[in-house]
């Protein structure tokens, strides 16, 4: 059986950066949002959390755990809410930016789904399910359950056509 050992002199960050290259071979490119789940597992995770949910274009609905985890919005403010946040995303200047963009993004996306019952975005059924699962298992319990109800729901409606 194969048993590699570690060389006298190799730095256990070295290790970690072959680790890491080894599990990108296998999962595949890093997708985005595996940024904004990186960063909501770190151990400040739910203070981030709570401080990106009080930014624009988020804390334009006020509180969001109402307009959103609630279904306290309409359509109309929840389509502006993807919309506000995809232009962030895409202007973003800094990680917060780009974070907070894809964080109202997925928001808006699961909010539609759980109270709407219409899907919002054109990733696959399959993709959005995962996303939205990744997101739950990172997130404050409320929140956690929305973003599970979100990907239960991405399951069975179909994807729109481009």
């Amino acid at each position: 059986m194969f048993n590699p050992q570690p060389l006298p002199n190799e730095s256990l960050q070295n290790r970690e950066t072959v680790s890491r290259l080894l599990q990108l071979g296998i999962s595949g490119p890093r997708r985005p949002v595996d940024a904004l789940v990186e960063r909501l597992s770190a151990a400040d995770g739910v203070a981030y959390f709570r401080q990106m949910i009080g930014r624009a274009p988020i804390k334009n609905l006020g509180d969001p755990e109402v307009a959103l985890v609630h279904g306290r919005c309409d359509e109309v403010a929840v389509d502006r809410l993807k919309e506000a946040s995809k232009r962030l995303l895409q202007d973003a200047i800094n990680d917060t930016d780009r974070l907070a963009g894809l964080a109202g993004y997925f928001f808006a996306v699961a909010a539609a789904l759980v109270h709407q019952d219409r899907n919002i975005t054109s990733r696959s059924t399959q993709e959005l399910h995962e996303v939205l699962l990744e997101l739950a298992s990172v997130s404050p319990p409320v929140w956690a359950r929305f973003l599970g109800a979100a990907a239960v729901k991405a399951r069975d409606l179909p994807t729109p056509k481009k």
